[in-house]
């Protein structure tokens, strides 16, 4: 008996070793259970901005119910105005009572139905939309908004409740708060390259009225050119063009000669010139007010089953003025602007017109101005009426025939650029090329040519095919008894 005692214990004792010995095998295991309540990182901001949008997000291993989150802020930098749950919750409340504080409290599913779902994964779960309240801070603000744990309360101010019942409260829930930079302008300097009023900081400008660019925070910051606290308005962009041709005073417009070289040209889309249709109608913008016009901006809205765009053409009347227009499905983004501040006799009357193939049935309310936007001569947000008649009417012949006319695809370039000019008969014509102080660069045609549409292309060389510098230059096109011109911008 003794030694079957003995022989039972070795075994166990040996059974154990060996379970010791699998164990210690193993790889060491881990909780796998997530949950946090976090910020991004950083939040880009410029002053005076009022819809700065900062996004609550949410990550949890289990369905979660309700969460409760208490945020702190400094009232002086940011102020939040807006507390939008990104989901539908039975229950959703928010208080900002408290100076510097924020909390916010929400229930996925309360009796009675309908049922609401928890919130599971990695998720937005609400948004905040604050106020930046500093207008020009003289450097870069760094701000915060935190997660608040006050050590008096008797209950975590910071929880989620799970669908199955459990809290989880910290250190449990991991916190993570989120930084907001609040950028110090450098006005005028909106392709942000550190150097303010720059050709290249015109020509981003108008890719962003044209629709072809967005800008950052920073950009935004920078494009209050004229410093009235509001960012990115057509003021904005006439200041600018002010400060690049010399006048940095911008009290009111200075005495000058009229610049008559400087002749509006018009813009035609996809560089042709209109086609010869059997129905071409025409709208008319005019704009009335007291102020000299610098900048106007129009957003148009057409019905694109009855109206088929063709040409927007600036008015003699509004010369020496320039005309911008891009065109996306259903809508016109036409930016008229004044590049020479010394000479704007223009204050009411037709500024531009939009020429349209209407397909024989449009109306009226089928093209509108949805948005306008206007600035004086000095870089100043000016009040202007403004009004669209349309007339619709079938001409025998593309308009303007009777008249010689140039334009370039791309404008503004960065290598080359193809410049058409349509010839109402057929004679000797010059195309030449003039830097903005007047002195010829190149000729690019001399001699005759057939009527009709011709097209050249510039590579951006001078007579000695040496490659010429960023900036402005002029195209005129010369004739017998006739003349017209076109501002380009070569960009590198």
């Amino acid at each position: 008996m003794r030694y079957f005692s003995v022989l039972l214990t070795t075994v166990i004792t040996l059974s154990n070793v060996s379970v010791l010995a699998e164990n210690s095998n193993r790889a060491p295991e881990f909780p796998t259970d997530t949950y946090e309540l976090y910020i991004d990182s950083l939040t880009e901001a410029f002053p005076g901005q009022d819809d700065l949008l900062i996004p609550l997000r949410i990550s949890v291993s289990e369905p979660v119910a309700g969460i409760n989150v208490t945020m702190i802020f400094d009232p002086s930098l940011v102020q939040p105005i807006v507390v939008a749950p990104n989901f539908f919750f039975q229950s959703f409340n928010v208080d900002l009572s408290e100076y510097g504080t924020l909390k916010i409290n929400l229930l996925t599913d309360l009796p009675p139905p309908p049922y609401v779902p928890p919130i599971e994964g990695d998720t937005i779960f609400a948004w905040l939309m604050c106020e930046v309240m500093v207008e020009d801070p003289g450097y870069d603000v760094m701000t915060f908004l935190d997660f608040f744990e006050d050590p008096y309360t008797p209950y975590p101010d910071n929880s989620l409740l799970l669908e199955n019942g459990g809290w989880i409260t910290p250190p449990n829930l991991t916190l993570m708060s989120g930084d907001i930079l609040i950028f110090s302008p450098l006005y005028g300097d909106i392709n942000i390259n550190n150097f303010a009023y720059e050709i290249g900081d015109a020509v981003t400008f108008m890719n962003y009225f044209m629709g072809i660019t967005e800008f950052n925070a920073l950009q935004y910051a920078n494009s209050d050119c004229n410093r009235d606290g509001i960012q990115a308005t057509i003021a904005d962009l006439v200041y600018l063009l002010c400060v690049i041709n010399g006048d940095s005073v911008l009290v009111e417009p200075p005495p000058g000669i009229p610049d008559t070289e400087n002749i509006a040209g018009d813009f035609e889309f996809g560089n042709v010139s209109p086609k010869i249709l059997d129905n071409i109608s025409q709208c008319d913008v005019f704009v009335y007010g007291d102020d000299l016009l610098g900048g106007a901006y129009f957003v148009i809205e057409y019905d694109t089953d009855e109206i088929e765009p063709l040409a927007v053409l600036i008015d003699s009347s509004a010369a020496p003025m320039d005309l911008s227009c891009s065109m996306e499905e259903g809508k016109l983004t036409v930016t008229v602007f004044n590049w020479n501040p010394s000479f704007s006799p223009f204050s009411a009357g037709k500024l531009f017109t939009v020429v349209y193939n209407d397909h024989g049935g449009a109306a009226e309310s089928d093209i509108s101005i949805t948005k306008a936007d206007f600035s004086d001569n000095t870089g100043s947000v000016a009040d202007f009426e403004y009004s669209i008649d349309c007339t619709h009417r079938v001409v025998s012949e593309k308009p303007g025939k009777a008249e010689i006319s140039v334009s370039s695809y791309p404008n503004p370039f960065n290598s080359s650029t193809a410049i058409n000019f349509n010839l109402p008969s057929s004679g000797d014509y010059r195309l030449t090329i003039y830097d903005i102080l007047g002195r010829r660069v190149r000729v690019l045609a001399n001699g005759f040519h057939e009527a009709g549409n011709n097209m050249v292309i510039w590579d951006g060389t001078d007579e000695n095919r040496r490659d010429i510098a960023s900036g402005i230059y002029f195209a005129r096109l010369h004739g017998e008894d006739s003349k017209t011109g076109l501002k380009l911008f070569m960009l590198k």
